[in-house]
């Protein structure tokens, strides 16, 4: 649904949220292409380096089905509302190429 709204015009494609610090000890740089990888699946994303995360934390939204960061989430749903258990998930960052 968030893809057929204006939104778009302020993310154009999914990307990987890293820290200046993280993305500094891991050598990324701003569109860097990033392997992300939990024990559910991988993605590959863009990175976009912002203090808007926590060191040691990264996000991804999920509007974009392309990216397949829902790949990355454990499968378990909630029995009442069906909602993915998608809240935290462990993943490892790797450059790619």
């Amino acid at each position: 649904m968030t893809r057929r709204t204006d939104n778009l015009r302020l993310l154009a494609r999914e990307t990987i949220d890293v820290g200046p610090g993280d993305a500094a000890a891991l050598g990324l740089h701003v569109g860097d292409v990033v392997r992300v990888g939990s024990r559910h699946g991988t993605a590959v994303l863009q990175a976009r380096i912002t203090d808007e995360v926590e060191p040691g934390q990264v996000f991804a939204g999920f509007h974009f089905p392309g990216a397949a960061v829902s790949g990355l989430t454990s499968p378990v749903e909630d029995e009442v509302t069906g909602c993915p258990e998608y809240k935290l998930t462990a993943v490892r960052l790797s450059g790619v190429g």
